[in-house]
């Protein structure tokens, strides 16, 4: 991403990018494996007040399980 997800307004930020906020600590695991995600999906542009994190999708309380 070329863009500074910290430091771009939310009018650069790509559309196609989720972030994802987990519902508790997730270990994490090899790029490589498939997940499946679920959670309430957020649309619109919202900053994180603790990060400044900028975001236009967001998937709230996601918790993930693998695929085989």
């Amino acid at each position: 991403v070329s863009v500074c997800p910290f430091c771009a307004s939310d009018a650069e930020w790509p559309v196609d990018i989720v972030v994802v906020y987990a519902s508790r600590t997730v270990i994490p695991t090899s790029f490589s494996e498939r997940i499946e995600v679920e959670g309430t999906l957020e649309v619109g542009s919202f900053i994180d007040p603790g990060s400044g994190f900028v975001s236009q999708l967001r998937i709230r309380d996601a918790v993930f399980h693998k695929l085989n």
